[in-house]
């Protein structure tokens, strides 16, 4: 777009939220969108009669829908950021200030990408609207609150941090595929067609699951491929610092809880911690924790030990060093766990751990499945399932023994139906 062109849309921009920002709160999306596109129109005609009154040449086609989409996006999208967003083959977007701006899109390169805004001061602006709009609960982006954490519409995550890095910063980790089933999740080589079967039979099987694996390889695409597997009438309880978990999961028995920040007094602060007590409450026939990273870990944990099947994600390096890092976090808890008392907590609420990572090609795959088989000290013993040579792609299965007999317990395959 040319200078004149932005000058124009910035033009139009300010006349529309003129006009719909003082309802832009008590509209829905839907009706947020039609207002902003009634104001463009008509803010463009008046502009084209005006042209055409003194005879002075008028946009065409092609730079009028440019127009209409920079002021549109500026509304009810992520103004520069839109264009990526839009684009099915982008992966993660990183920006480190209005004009520099990286673009990593599916399979292929990291390339330099076109600026997002005219300045630091109008990206931190689409940032603080953005939250404005589409936070579910309470979120700032201001000087008070330096970063903040935001589902974008999509699915994708953004983040975004201000003041305390050299210039405004964000990062959107897109969620392609974070409403594929077990079944598509095997087509595209995710999951081996063995793993498959083992996950589908742990759902049914009321069994614990937590997902390990490095950040941005599918780990909450794996847990929402997971929930889609069980019935629709399964009371599920979703905790989440922000919610990631898909539409695929709407309509079901489902209470979906996020974290909310504190207002400007403070006060009103909700932690995953807090959702974890609250959802020993709501009757859940199954529980889902968005990631385990804090002192979540001890009623994460707690109520899984109780017998409430559920999953949970976790960044880990490997399988084995997911019980590491619950321990790290449980130790750093109020509660204060030493380590031996984490692990048998943690051998006590967990059946099977699922590492994920990218193999050799970049692919994301489920490389290795570990059975837990019980406690000795300070280690959780385990029994490796399945495992993929990240380089070669071989792998080795063997049955696991906990879920040896489901096939002769109907009423436990049954028990979540």
């Amino acid at each position: 777009m040319t200078p004149e062109l932005r000058a124009l849309a910035r033009e139009i921009e300010r006349e529309v939220a003129e006009a719909v920002s003082h309802e832009a709160q008590r509209l829905s999306a839907d009706g947020l969108a039609a207002a902003v596109d009634d104001m463009i129109g008509e803010s463009l005609r008046r502009r084209r009669l005006d042209a055409l009154h003194n005879n002075l040449p008028w946009l065409d086609a092609d730079e009028e829908a440019a127009v209409v989409s920079a002021v549109r996006h500026a509304w009810v999208g992520l103004g520069g950021l839109q264009k990526y967003l839009d684009d099915p083959d982008v992966e993660n977007i990183s920006v480190n200030g209005a004009d520099e701006v990286w673009i990593e899109y599916v399979g292929g390169p990291i390339i330099r990408g076109e600026p997002v805004a005219d300045s630091d001061a109008e990206l931190i602006n689409l940032v603080s609207n953005a939250v404005t709009r589409l936070g579910s609960t309470e979120r700032r982006f201001d000087a008070a609150s330096a970063h903040v954490t935001l589902r974008l519409p999509d699915g994708s995550r953004l983040f975004a941090v201000r003041d305390v890095s050299h210039r405004p910063t964000v990062d959107i980790r897109r969620h392609r595929i974070l409403d594929a089933t077990l079944d598509e999740l095997t087509d595209r080589g995710m999951v081996d067609f063995r793993v498959r079967g083992l996950l589908a039979d742990a759902m049914r099987a009321r069994c614990r699951l937590l997902i390990a694996g490095p950040p941005g390889v599918g780990k909450t695409t794996l847990a929402a491929a997971l929930l889609s597997e069980l019935p629709p009438n399964v009371r599920i309880v979703t905790m989440e610092d922000t919610r990631e978990f898909p539409s695929a999961v709407a309509g079901r028995n489902i209470a979906s809880l996020e974290t909310r920040d504190a207002n400007v007094e403070g006060v009103g602060a909700i932690r995953l911690s807090d959702l974890a007590l609250m959802s020993a409450r709501m009757n859940p026939a199954f529980i889902a924790v968005g990631e385990m990273r804090g002192d979540e870990v001890v009623p994460g944990l707690n109520a899984l030990s109780h017998g409430t099947p559920g999953l949970a994600t976790i960044h880990a390096a490997s399988a084995e060093n997911a019980f590491l890092k619950l321990a790290v976090y449980a130790m750093q808890a109020p509660q204060r766990l030493s380590l031996e008392a984490t692990m048998v907590l943690a051998a006590s609420a967990i059946d099977f751990v699922i590492f994920v990572n990218r193999d050799a090609v970049n692919i994301r795959r489920v490389l290795e499945v570990r059975e837990v088989d019980g406690v000795e000290g300070a280690t959780v013993r385990t029994n490796r399932v399945f495992v993929a040579d990240p380089l070669d792609g071989t792998t080795e299965f063997v049955p696991p023994r906990s879920l040896a007999s489901v096939a002769t317990h109907p009423r436990r395959i049954e028990a979540l139906q």
